[in-house]
């Protein structure tokens, strides 16, 4: 564990400080200043859905929420179940001898 705190505090990741009890153990803490200052690997991402929103209305937003919250319930599909509902399978065709 030491060396994994040991590399995490060189890239200046996490500041280690002196227990207040006892000298064989020390606290560590993430360093938000270098946390908030490095590159932000969810940002392209945000950026990407942004760009993609700019591209509707607010209707159009809006109507998309309405569609898959209707999705999502099952609304799509009147012979669906409801969420948590279970339904029995049909019971299959009777074939009609030939005979």
């Amino acid at each position: 564990m030491t060396s994994v705190l040991d590399r995490l505090e060189r890239q200046s990741l996490i500041i280690r400080s002196q227990h207040p009890r006892t000298d064989a153990r020390s606290l560590c803490s993430a360093n938000t200043k270098t946390l908030a200052d490095g590159d932000n690997v969810y940002r392209s991402i945000g950026d990407a859905y942004a760009a993609l929103q700019r591209g509707f209305t607010t209707s159009e937003l809006e109507f998309l929420v309405r569609y898959y919250e209707g999705v999502d319930r099952g609304d799509s599909a009147r012979d669906r179940p409801a969420r948590g509902e279970c339904r029995s399978a049909p019971e299959p065709a009777r074939r009609e001898s030939m005979s």
